[in-house]
């Protein structure tokens, strides 16, 4: 099992995200993965990271938050071969909502 950490680095043009992955994830079956936000380049929290309507599940375990951080933890499933997810991430930025489409890639 890998640890991939994700970490939201701050906000381009129109909302989208500056990932550290540049909003392509590579990752393994029973690997984790790990969102955090780097404080004070406008993200203020995540609200949610869920699947988007019409794509694949890659998760076992959440995406759920970390208690008491801003962070947020998914576990990929150890039974999967190749999938892909296209997931959203919600989050605060000062006074708006906004969301982002990230992807995540499972190969074994």
């Amino acid at each position: 099992m890998k640890i991939h950490y994700i970490t939201i680095e701050g906000i381009e043009a129109r909302g989208k995200l500056k990932l550290s992955d540049k909003g392509l994830s590579k990752v393994k079956p029973g690997d984790l993965v790990i969102w955090d936000i780097v404080p004070d380049e406008g993200v203020v929290k995540i609200s949610k990271i869920k699947k988007d309507e019409n794509s694949n599940n890659v998760f076992i375990i959440g995406p759920i938050p970390i208690k008491n951080s801003n962070a947020w933890i998914g576990v990929i499933s150890p039974e999967l071969k190749h999938s892909e997810e296209d997931y959203t991430i919600e989050y605060q930025a000062k006074d708006k909502d906004l969301s982002f489409d990230p992807k995540i890639q499972v190969n074994p």
